[in-house]
This record gives structure tokens, sequence and C-alpha cells, in this order.
């Protein structure tokens, strides 16, 4: 039978076979090839959503980083007007010259007339006269300065994680082992700090002077006042910014190493001192892994207040020009003192890590979350937290080097 193209139907090939429809009009069916499957749709297939992660990423970081510090400009920048409009009020005195009588004793007559001293800019003229009434001044920017940065963080933290992520920060109180731990680090901590920036201050001589004279310049203030400007306020704005926001969302991204350390660069540099970045850059390092180690937001706090109440004490308790000439000209350590508060504080490190806070529930089944996280499980979970004993080596290395510290340091003074 000829093949005839107006046939819609072909015959079946078996018998009770259902005969296939065939288009006419598709040139596949024509040359006898089966006729291709179409693509699905793109409106059939599902995007997989988005990871979501826990705080900011690193270019957000460093928006919050940055919208920090220029909260602090707003308040300096405020200050320093109010001392400008001080010294207006108060008018300018004139300088005092001596009697002519004075400067006709006081200069030989074969002596060649003085040159005329240069008058200084008058960019430099205002600040000398406001920097008195910036030195009055300098304690309320202070505590400005930490009352904004409390703020911030309280507001940032609230709105950036939200209700449940800002309660996973931690805010159970650490162990009795870890606080214990914590009261025996800082003091080896603040030496190796305090020793980094005093070497620093040799690079940066300028930087230690701006650093003398603005600490100088609140060192009068009672101690319990010195402590919440110096301790508390930044112990709290800073923690919740870098640890509990920040640092959050970087660990969850970059993991454990590079989280920490960026996080850490951000906290040091905020305090824009070439000097005093060098000095707080390892504290950043150590208080983000008493963090980790402890899954306690109290603990990071309590670790940067104890050294900023150290600071502060030496502060009030220093000789003025002596501390004046230290912060500027960089504080020297006995190098075996640096050596063993450096030992110290790696058997101290030791001895937390390996005690550091897990959480298991009744199954004995460990909260393992995909990112890196120094939080704790969501509030309606059945976990419970526990500890590993340390080993023996540590406790007694770090022991043994907290002992030799203050031999040593008892033989030097």
């Amino acid at each position: 039978m000829p093949y005839d193209p107006d046939i819609e139907r072909a015959e079946p090939l078996f018998e009770n076979e259902p005969s296939p429809t065939v288009n006419s009009s598709d040139p596949a069916a024509q040359v006898g090839q089966p006729t291709p499957v179409p693509a699905p749709s793109p409106e059939v297939e599902r995007e997989l959503p988005r990871r979501r992660f826990a705080g900011p990423g690193w270019l957000e970081a460093i928006g919050w980083a940055a919208l920090m510090l220029l909260l602090q400009l707003f308040v300096s920048v405020g200050f320093t007007a109010v001392a400008m409009l001080m010294s207006l009020s108060a008018g300018a005195s004139p300088p005092v010259a001596p009697p002519p009588a004075v400067e006709a004793e006081a200069a030989p007559a074969e002596a060649a007339p003085a040159a005329p001293a240069a008058s200084p800019a008058p960019a430099e003229q205002m600040l000398q006269r406001i920097k008195p009434y910036m030195t009055r001044l300098m304690p309320w920017m202070f505590a400005a300065v930490g009352l904004m940065n409390c703020i911030y963080a309280l507001a940032l933290g609230r709105l950036r994680l939200g209700s449940q992520e800002f309660h996973q920060l931690g805010w159970q109180c650490p162990t009795l082992q870890h606080l214990l731990l914590l009261l025996l680090m800082f003091i080896p901590l603040s030496i190796v700090c305090s020793s980094l920036q005093g070497w620093a201050i040799e690079f940066f001589p300028e930087s230690g002077r701006d650093l003398a004279e603005m600490f100088g310049s609140i060192r009068h203030l009672p101690l319990p006042v010195l402590m919440l400007v110096l301790a508390v306020a930044p112990a709290v704005g800073e923690e919740l910014v870098f640890r509990g926001v920040i640092g959050r969302g970087l660990l969850a991204r970059h993991g454990w190493f590079w989280g920490i350390v960026v996080t850490s660069v951000m906290f040091a540099g905020i305090h824009l001192s070439p000097a005093q970045v060098i000095g707080v850059l390892p504290l950043g390092i150590v208080i983000h892994l008493v963090y980790a180690a402890t899954r306690s937001f109290w603990a990071p706090m309590l670790a940067h207040f104890l050294n900023n109440a150290l600071a502060s004490v030496m502060l009030k308790l220093s000789d003025p020009t002596a501390a004046e000439s230290a912060e500027a000209t960089g504080e020297t350590f006995d190098l075996r003192l640096i050596g063993l508060s450096a030992l110290a504080l790696v058997f101290l490190i030791s001895w937390l890590w390996t005690t550091r806070v897990r959480f298991v529930n009744a199954g004995g089944v460990a909260w393992n979350p995909a990112e890196a996280d120094c939080g704790v499980p969501p509030h309606d979970s059945e976990f419970q937290r526990e500890i590993t004993p340390p080993q023996g080596w540590q406790v007694g290395g770090a022991l043994g080097a907290l002992a030799a510290l203050l031999w040593l340091g008892l033989q030097t003074n």
C-alpha cells in the first residue's frame, strides 16, 4: 500500500496495541524518527534555597566596624567644637613680654640681635588654645564614647542577629574551672600585650606621646570612675560588636582560623593608634579562644574587663612623669618576664582548650553545628554542657610557669 501523507493515524504493530497519533506537520515524524522529548520548563525547576549564615560577611563586617569608628569620630568632633567655643568665649590672653631693662642686662653687648621667632600657623595656634579645654573635657569624652559604643553594640546585636541568634551567643555563666583559668591568665596576657605595645612605641614615638597625653588627662579620676570608663564600657560594647556580631558571621563563613584572625585584626584596628593596635592584637585572639572554649559570652567580656581593669589600676597608681615617659619612649620589660608570661599562656590556653565545653543530649549525641560557632544550641533543645578534665602536664606546666613568674617579679621589685 503506498504511503499516504494525509493519514492521521498509523497502523498498530501488535494486536490490541493503541494506535499512536502522528502529526503530519512534524518533520521528524515524516521521516520515521522518534519525536524528541521537550526540555522541562524553567518554571518547573525550583532553585535550592541559599544557605543562611548567622551574622555578617567580611564586607558587611567592615561596614559595621567603620560605622562604629564614625560614631566615635562624631563624638570627638562634638567635644572639640565645645572646646573651641569655650576658648573663644574666654578670649585670647596676650603674651607677657619681659621688661626692656631685663632684656638689656641679659643680652651681651657684642651679641648680634636675635632673629624674630616665626609665628605659629593659625591652625596650630587654635590647637594650643583649645588644648587646656580638651584636657578638661577628656573624661567626659571617654564616658560619652563608652556609652555610645554600648548603645550601638546592643542595638546591632538585637537587630542584626535577632532574638534567637542573640540568645545563642551563650548567656550562661562559665564553669568555676574556666573562671579560675581567666583569673590566672589575665596577668601574663597583660604583660605580653604591654611589652608588644612598648616595643611598637619605639617605632611609632608619636603614637606613644599621643597615648601618654590622652590617658594622662584622665588619670586624676577616681578609680571606680576610671574602671567604668576604661574597663566596663569597652568590655560590653567592643565584645558585643566584634565577638558577638562580626565574629559570629566570619567564623560561620570562613572557619575557625580565618574567622578568629580577621575578627581580631578588625578589633585591633579600631584603636587606630599604631602602637596600641600591635599591643591589642594578641589580646583579641586570646579573648576569642576563651569564647570558643567556654561557649559563654560572659567569659570574653570578663577577660576584656580584667585586662583593662589592671591597666586602669596601673595608670592610677603610677607616677605621672614616669607614666608619660614610659608611654612616650616605650615601656621595657625583662626578657625573662616576657618569656615566662608567654610560656604560662601556652600552658593555660592548652588547659582551657582541653576542657572546652561540649553539648551532649541524653542519648550521648554531641551538638555539632555545620559551621564554626562559639555559641550554644537553640533554647528549646535538650543538650547539656559537659567538659573534659585537663591533663596533668597542662596543670603542672601552667602552675610552674606562674610560680616562676611570681618569683621573678618579686626579685625584680
